[in-house]
């Protein structure tokens, strides 16, 4: 994943795997300096601007860019191998008031030259179904509990160093969920302008503090249906109902009479609040055959999954070769007259066994 540089004074932050909304964050200006443009990646467990966000894997990493011939990267270790999704991706914790929790993070130099990395806390929010990292400056609790072994590495080409994320929450700590990153950033200066161009890519940070058996759950409250140049779309309304944030995805099927199409999944990742709601948008991967469908769609985040289902009617002009002829009815009927046919041939074979015994002997 490389980061690009932005219009001067701007910041985008995606934050979802795939392609996903990207929200507007301040205006950065160094006084008294050039020109400063910024560029973050928040992949699967990472912050970065301008960038797309890879799935949560153990393998995840985000790579900003810091020369044409690579970048810089960075991706959380799990502190165990069988780590769920989430937690081998993101930092996720649950510490109680007055305790401490550590996490390790990974930076690495996948670039041809030494490269000075900083590495630093920032702050975070949910905004518009995005996990949105916030200016440099914006602090919040979880950034001023959050103490780095590291602020600042050399990395030689082909170099990578762990660096220890404290956590120390105090006594008197509210209780609540609180968002950051941990961020790694190269500056590269250009030659075309006298700007100096940020690059930066981060590790979401989920922390909850002091509030028992916390546990994600979403409730479906609406499927809506639209068309978009001959692509089905479906637009669930989705209400986090837990304690926790969540990430959703989706998938979508459709079956009618002799036909089924899917399953399609959706590109891009919702992530709502609790106690907020927002809406997940999956496109069929095709143009479906025009008519009435019964359609599924299925909400899943980690290991919550929730159905919802709908009828469809898909406007006339959007033929396919997508739609499968469904050959289950088929298929029992053909299993069944195999059946019968052989119980009827061995219900002939023990009826002529039977009447060879009863036949007189000569």
């Amino acid at each position: 994943m490389i980061g690009t540089a932005l219009p001067e004074g701007g910041l985008r932050v995606p934050i979802l795997p795939g392609t996903g909304a990207q929200a507007p964050t301040p205006d950065l200006l160094l006084s008294g300096k050039a020109p400063v443009r910024i560029s973050t990646i928040l992949a699967a467990a990472v912050l970065t601007v301008t960038a797309t966000i890879a799935p949560a894997t153990a393998a995840v990493s985000a790579t900003a860019e810091a020369s044409a011939n690579g970048g810089v990267g960075i991706q959380l270790v799990p502190e165990a191998a069988g780590a769920s999704g989430r937690d081998q991706a993101y930092i996720v914790a649950r510490p109680d008031a007055g305790t401490t929790v550590s996490r390790t993070v990974e930076v690495s130099n996948t670039s041809t030259v030494t490269q000075n990395v900083s590495v630093s806390v920032g702050a975070a929010t949910i905004r518009d179904g995005s996990f949105v990292g916030q200016n440099t400056n914006a602090t919040n609790d979880l950034t001023k509990w959050t103490r780095l072994d590291a602020a600042e590495i050399t990395l030689k080409p082909g170099a990578t160093k762990q660096v220890v994320v404290d956590i120390n929450v105090p006594a008197t700590a509210a209780a609540g969920e609180r968002y950051g990153a941990v961020w790694a950033a190269v500056q590269t200066p250009t030659t075309s302008a006298p700007v100096t161009t940020v690059n930066r890519v981060g590790i979401r940070m989920y922390v909850s503090v002091d509030q028992g058996a916390m546990q994600p759950d979403f409730a479906i409250r609406n499927l809506d249906t639209s068309h978009h140049n001959g692509r089905t779309r479906i637009t669930a309304t989705v209400e986090n109902t837990g304690d926790l944030a969540i990430d959703l995805t989706g998938e979508l099927r459709f079956k009618r009479s002799g036909l089924t199409a899917g399953p399609y999944a959706g590109t891009s990742v919702t992530t709502i609040a609790p106690g907020s709601t927002d809406t997940v948008r999956i496109t069929a991967g095709a143009a479906l055959p025009a008519g009435r469908w019964h359609t599924t769609a299925t909400i899943t985040n980690g290991s919550v999954t929730k159905t919802a289902t709908a009828m469809v009617t898909v406007p006339n002009g959007n033929p396919t070769a997508d739609a499968a002829p469904d050959n289950t009815l088929a298929i029992w009927v053909i299993g069944s007259a195999l059946t019968l046919a052989v119980l009827i041939l061995v219900l002939v074979l023990v009826l002529l066994r039977k009447r060879r015994r009863q036949l007189p002997t000569p």
